[in-house]
């Protein structure tokens, strides 16, 4: 389940598998997931493959060096 709360949005998970490393979940909204991933990797972070999903979110994630994985996502709606 996912509430938006305004500046962010609230996901709660049933299985603390489903919700990322050690059960936490990070995601950032900003307005351009593409520009502010190619930044990130332009500064030589880790970041996966920008994923659309049409008419709904742009979103990558930014795995730090302890392995924790931060989302970074643009909606699209």
């Amino acid at each position: 389940m996912e509430f938006d709360v305004g500046p962010f949005w609230l996901q709660l998970a049933h299985r603390p598998a489903e919700a990322g490393h050690r059960g936490i979940t990070v995601n950032i909204s900003v307005p351009d997931a593409g520009a502010e991933r190619q930044r990130l990797a332009d500064l030589g972070h880790d970041v996966s493959e920008l994923q659309r999903f049409d008419g709904v979110v742009e979103v990558f994630e930014l795995r730090d060096p302890d392995g924790n994985e931060i989302s970074f996502v643009t909606e699209l709606a």
